[in-house]
């Protein structure tokens, strides 16, 4: 039982924390695109935070069906 409230509460964490980091970057990505010229790709220079988020997303993810007991749903 005490196992599946600290998975519960890691994953809420990486899902806030992964979303954080997305909203970050897009709101990066959208002030660096004003100053950009035309034809210049603002993405590159944020990938490595949208990979970050997308990766803390997707643990938290897996980690929500771990929490999950095998019987449930039957």
């Amino acid at each position: 039982m005490k196992h599946r409230k600290a998975i519960h509460l890691a994953g809420n964490g990486l899902l806030a924390l992964g979303t954080a980091i997305g909203l970050y970057g897009a709101i990066d990505l959208v002030l660096r695109f004003r100053d950009l010229p035309p034809g210049a790709c603002p993405f590159d220079m944020n990938r490595p935070l949208f990979l970050v988020a997308l990766v803390l997303v997707v643990a938290s993810l897996v980690l929500s069906h771990l929490e999950k007991p095998s019987g449930e749903g039957k």
